[in-house]
């Protein structure tokens, strides 16, 4: 098992050229960042979450003279939590549709990805 762990990190490793320590590191360090969030913002209470992770928030909603009455005021969607490290429940529900678009980006592209067409996947990532 170790020489396994150990064939696996010099495979990475072998990506980078000039510091490969240092770079693949700072590599590792950006993907456990973007896995983490990600998972957050799935777990995140709120529409379209899993509601793993609740939101403890008892704020009053204001009394506002002329507001949207189809538009929910609630002080709690724009709120940072700690449970959510640092995000609001809005942010929180950006990131889900930022994570849906990607995958369904991601399976069009590979839909249409042909050898005459093979960028499809990258095009749709971009557009979406």
């Amino acid at each position: 098992f170790f020489s396994f762990l150990m064939w696996l990190l010099n495979a990475y490793l072998s990506y980078f050229t000039a510091r490969p320590g240092r770079d693949g590191f700072i590599y590792g360090l950006i993907l456990f960042v973007v896995l983490l969030y990600s998972l957050v913002v799935i777990l995140a209470d709120g529409e379209g979450g899993l509601g793993v992770l609740k939101v403890d928030c008892k704020m009053p909603i204001p009394n506002i003279k002329w507001s949207n009455p189809l538009y929910p005021v609630d002080p709690c969607q724009r709120t940072r939590q700690t449970v959510l490290l640092g995000l609001t429940l809005q942010q929180c529900d950006f990131g889900r549709r930022l994570l849906a678009s990607l995958l369904f980006s991601t399976v069009i592209g590979y839909q249409r990805a042909s050898p005459e067409r093979p960028a499809a996947i990258r095009l749709l990532w971009l557009v979406a």
